[in-house]
């Protein structure tokens, strides 16, 4: 890295250690940033000229959730260990079963975000996206305030993507495509898609 990018991350780091403690959490706070704002472009540039898509985009959630539910579960074992995931689990079950209702918001957004795009620009429809800030909080306040504050936030992780990813599943059920969505020419439809958005 040069000297001249190296200091301006020392120089927030000063300002905000709390914020970017290290280095490599100021990367991955870039990347999060920047796929975030690409998001909406990508997923407005896969879309066909009659506003569908070529793929079913509740599997594309779906396998997103289980790659952030891979991810989040490694996280959470490497700083605490095998042993301790699971005991935790038990011990917090009934924060497991109230994170159905934000994950089942969660599942409906990520969901909704595809047809939300085929119909609004991607500039209308982040300004619309603020209203799920509000939204957000109240529930969390609501629901997880005095059960959910003593549970580890990468456990909570894992439990909004678990939980998430049986809301994707039932809405699958629900369309009756759950058998068509993992299809070999349904899968492949999705790695193009992917193919696609990495080269943008």
């Amino acid at each position: 890295m040069d000297s001249n990018k190296y200091n301006i991350i020392q120089q927030l780091k000063v300002l905000s250690p709390d914020l970017f403690p290290t280095t490599w959490s100021f990367v991955v706070f870039i990347l999060y940033m920047a796929l975030f704002i690409n998001q909406g472009i990508l997923v407005t540039s896969t879309k066909n000229s009659d506003k569908s898509y070529d793929y079913n985009v509740t599997t594309v959630v779906l396998l997103t959730e289980c790659l952030k539910l891979i991810i989040s579960t490694i996280l959470y074992v490497k700083g605490n260990g095998l042993v301790k995931i699971k005991s935790e689990v038990l011990q917090n079950t009934k924060v497991l079963c109230l994170y159905f209702v934000p994950a089942f918001l969660y599942c409906l957004y990520n969901n909704l975000q595809f047809v939300n795009l085929a119909e609004y620009d991607p500039t209308t429809y982040y300004l619309l996206l603020q209203f799920r800030v509000v939204v957000t909080g109240v529930v969390f306040q609501y629901l997880l305030k005095d059960v959910g504050a003593s549970t580890p936030i990468m456990l909570q992780n894992v439990f909004m993507y678990v939980d998430s990813i049986v809301c994707n599943v039932v809405l699958l059920i629900c369309r009756g495509k759950l058998l068509d969505a993992f299809k070999p020419d349904a899968l492949a439809s999705i790695y193009k898609v992917s193919k696609f958005c990495v080269c943008v």
